[in-house]
């Protein structure tokens, strides 16, 4: 069942991403004067707007009255899908499709198979082990987030705030009455912008059946914290906060496509500098306590 509800979800994304961020794009350029050079930076861009605006859309969301919540994110969805459509078909955008080489092709279908192959293993359902140890387990119920967290490798779990943020913003629960978000874990330990981006999905596809806005506590290491293991209980809602993560995490494939497509254009000393720039940016930095931007 959620293997097949993720798969409509990731499709929908997809086909958001055709066809609002490709016209919008197709705006911009017709507005700055600007040529996208290839497909590959094209469907970047098509991702990047399609980001912006969903952002836009889920802040929305977030601060209007709880019973109005999902209805605005369906008129929501629906108004940009709609100029997506009417963009498609008044600047063309398929076209650019034409000329596109085969290695971008290829780039694009990968990034379309790896996304699908990713979200079919998160879906997947692994026996629970005898024992989930304090630490890496903060939650021990055998929900969505933990068994990818098993599937993982006992990584942290910290990878699920952007879901409780955006579940915060559809409960109306106080991010200051309900502190911290998790145990040692703060809002901003993981961009917000990703909960902005999926809360209108969550809103329309599966909005919580609980308007509870107050979380109860636990006990964890001899303290109590406020309960997140109410917010991740529905996979249904998992389910498709998966699709659209796995769907904007996968973009990174198209962004170093389209790096090495552009620098292979480039002459050599040119693209070795533009490398060396690429790899030691503090972006990709993994160590949080080192990061510098």
């Amino acid at each position: 069942m959620y293997h097949f509800l993720g798969s409509l979800v990731l499709l929908g994304v997809f086909i958001f991403f055709a066809f609002f961020g490709s016209a919008t794009v197709a705006l911009l350029e017709k507005l700055f004067n600007y040529k996208c050079p290839n497909l590959l930076l094209r469907a970047a861009f098509a991702i990047t707007v399609s980001v912006v605006f969903l952002a836009g859309a889920g802040l929305v969301i977030a601060v209007v009255a709880v019973p109005l919540k999902q209805s605005i994110a369906i008129a929501i969805l629906l108004l940009l899908f709609l100029w997506g459509v009417i963009g498609t078909f008044r600047f063309n955008t398929f076209f650019a499709l034409v000329g596109a080489s085969r290695a971008e092709i290829i780039i694009l279908a990968g990034y379309v198979l790896f996304s699908t192959a990713c979200l079919m293993l998160s879906c997947s359902n692994p026996n629970m082990p005898a024992n989930l140890p304090d630490g890496p387990y903060v939650s021990k119920e055998w929900t969505r987030g933990v068994k990818i967290q098993f599937m993982t490798g006992s990584l942290p779990l910290d990878n699920v705030l952007p879901f409780e943020v955006s579940e915060y913003f559809l409960r109306g629960i106080s991010f200051q009455d309900n502190h911290p978000i998790m145990p040692g874990q703060e809002v901003t330990n993981r961009p917000v912008l990703a909960a902005a981006v999926v809360t209108p999905f969550l809103a329309a596809i599966a909005p919580p059946d609980s308007t509870e806005n107050t979380l109860p506590t636990f006990s964890y290491v001899g303290t109590q914290w406020p309960d997140f293991r109410v917010l991740v209980k529905d996979d249904r809602a998992c389910t498709v906060y998966l699709a659209v993560m796995i769907a904007l995490n996968a973009a990174l494939l198209l962004a170093v496509g389209a790096f090495f497509n552009s620098i292979a254009k480039l002459k050599v000393e040119t693209a070795v500098i533009a490398t060396l720039l690429f790899v030691t940016s503090p972006h990709h930095e993994t160590d949080p306590n080192r990061r510098t931007s």
